[in-house]
């Protein structure tokens, strides 16, 4: 009866020894677990601010390209503005040359 009751103590002194464990690995894991949601948290917080710098700077760059493009088609249109001002003169100037080649040749003429 003595080793019953010392069997019976020991193994109550080794399931106290298991619970204590068991215990303390819950409160290990617990405050593992807490840490990693809060972790989460934050990556969630970086992740949705990323996303709206994203937006912002799709949003600035669509601005950019679209004033780049009506300043470059000012500056097309200027430049075929430019291009037919320099016919029209270049126009004129081989009309006067083709004039002063006909006087030239009637007072070579005389």
């Amino acid at each position: 009866m003595q080793a019953d009751l010392d069997e019976a103590v020991s193994e109550l002194k080794n399931s106290e020894e298991r619970t204590k464990k068991a215990a303390t690995d819950a409160a290990r894991l617990a405050e593992e677990l807490r840490q990693e949601q809060e972790h989460a948290l934050q990556v969630e917080r970086l992740r949705k601010g990323f996303e709206q710098q994203i937006k912002d700077l799709q949003i600035r760059l669509d601005e950019a390209e679209g004033n780049s493009l009506k300043g470059g088609k000012r500056v097309i249109a200027k430049l075929e503005q430019r291009i037919h001002e320099l016919e029209n003169e270049n126009e004129l100037e081989q009309h006067r040359h083709q004039e002063t080649l006909k006087e030239l040749r009637k007072n070579d003429r005389r």
